[in-house]
């Protein structure tokens, strides 16, 4: 049987959220396949290779910081994302409210069109 490969090069998936909200957690647990016990506060890309989806697409996974000093970055990553992952932390109303009041308008004020994924930590 033969594999079909598409087009496209990869996805790319930006993680963005507040602080403590699960980022790094969320990849670190995608690329393992287990919930590690510590990860580093921001994690380097993280690819995943195409074999490991049924479409063959490799998957690049870009954390972002949730500080002031780095959100040039995160607005780079964001506007050149196929898809946005926001997380948001479940004992944290404040997080939950952050989603409409600051993420949503700061995708829309950064013209971000792509899919978006809302993730409960």
């Amino acid at each position: 049987m033969t594999k079909t490969v598409p087009a496209k090069n990869g996805v790319r998936v930006v993680v963005a959220g507040d602080r403590g909200t699960g980022k790094s957690s969320l990849i670190a647990a995608i690329a393992s396949d287990s919930f590690p016990d510590s990860v580093l506060p921001v994690l380097p890309p993280t690819l995943l290779p195409a074999d490991f989806f049924p479409d063959y697409v490799p998957l690049t996974i870009i954390d972002t910081s949730s500080s002031l000093e780095k959100k040039n970055k995160r607005n780079e990553e964001l506007i050149g994302a196929d898809v946005v992952v926001l997380t948001y932390a479940c004992n944290d109303s404040q997080s939950f409210s952050r989603l409409s009041s600051y993420w949503f308008r700061e995708l829309q004020k950064l013209e971000v069109g792509v899919f978006l994924c809302i993730f409960l930590a």
